[in-house]
């Protein structure tokens, strides 16, 4: 049964370049990672693969594989190839959150008010593309939210998520170092007295219940979350939040190349006047720099939506300077940024 609190109207959707702030990975330098690993340079006819996709990015290239894959599932070949790719994709992961342990400061000033952190609590939901685990351990297990003042949460919550803590006791309280795997639907629920943070794309450390990795890569993103019911709910939880009244939605770090979230998004704009703060490098040119593209521009006539038109309808504001700058010595901007709770 979901949670009877109503939900207010803050929430954030986080995309690869908010982890980059910390040294995560964008879908380019992902790309360059690939190249090396030893399960890519050992098939030739692999790395050709991902060659032949590097304009459009490695998930284009694993989405062949998957579908060479589903074409021929018998072919000893394809599934072989597929495991490799999957092999090298959960390396540049294991390798990129080796890095966020080993990162001790994820603040960028020693000042308490106007940190990440304290940023990050203000909200009242936080959605996630990525799958990586920095906010898992820089959030949640390096920091006790219940002490933010004024108290607005008791603790952090993955609704519908199951903690299978590691063995070591160092960790055995660590949200990072653990596997995850998801509780029987009937049991979802979110607590109202904690922040609910919803990985809408799953985890590098989620399983599902047959023991598989729980992660949406590559192509057919929409119709592989729907064979997942915890990725079905925080479809829904998502777009049932774009949707109310009043709501106001900041975006860190997404390219908005995903059709099935934009589209959601779009819902909210055109039918319940949905407002938005968008944190990029590119700024506001990034609806009108997807949409004047001639690929994207044809597969948003087919979702029936326009990227440039929601930038001019929604956005309250725009941010283009790294979170480094903005959390660090940049005041003006962190104003700027700030303005995006007042009412």
């Amino acid at each position: 049964m979901v949670g009877t609190s109503t939900p207010k109207g803050n929430i954030l959707l986080l995309g690869a370049g908010f982890s980059r702030n910390w040294g995560g990975w964008l879908a380019d330098e992902v790309f360059d990672f690939l190249l090396t690993c030893p399960e890519i340079v050992g098939d030739p006819d692999l790395q050709k693969i991902l060659w032949a996709h590097s304009d459009s990015g490695f998930e284009s290239a694993l989405e062949q594989v998957q579908k060479d894959f589903a074409d021929d599932s018998q072919s000893e070949v394809s599934r072989s190839r597929l495991g490799a790719m999957q092999s090298a994709v959960g390396r540049m992961f294991q390798d990129m959150n080796a890095a966020f342990y080993h990162e001790l400061q994820f603040e960028f000033h020693n000042n308490y008010e106007g940190t990440v952190r304290q940023f990050l609590a203000r909200f009242d939901a936080i959605f996630t593309l990525n799958q990586d685990i920095l906010l898992e351990h820089h959030y949640k297990d390096q920091y006790d939210i219940s002490l933010k003042t004024p108290r607005q949460w008791d603790s952090i919550q993955i609704p519908g998520m199951k903690r299978m803590p590691v063995d070591e006791p160092m960790f055995d309280k660590s949200w990072a170092r653990a596997q995850w795997q998801p509780l029987p639907d009937a049991e979802y629920k979110t607590e109202p007295r904690c922040q609910p943070f919803f990985k809408l794309h799953g985890s590098c450390n989620w399983m599902s219940s047959a023991g598989t990795p729980l992660l949406i890569m590559g192509g057919g993103k929409e119709e592989a979350i729907q064979q997942h019911p915890i990725l079905r709910r925080y479809a829904t939880e998502f777009e049932s939040r774009l949707c109310r009244s009043a709501t106001r939605l900041m975006v860190i770090g997404y390219g908005f190349k995903d059709h099935h979230i934009n589209r959601m998004i779009a819902r909210g704009v055109y039918e319940h006047d949905l407002k938005m703060f968008v944190v990029s490098p590119k700024g506001r040119e990034l609806g009108k720099a997807l949409s004047s593209s001639t690929l994207p521009a044809a597969a948003m006539a087919v979702y029936k939506y326009d990227l440039e038109d929601i930038f001019r309808k929604s956005l309250i504001g725009v941010s283009q300077r790294p979170l480094r700058d903005t959390f660090g010595r940049d005041f003006a901007e962190f104003n700027k940024v700030d303005k995006f709770f007042d009412r």
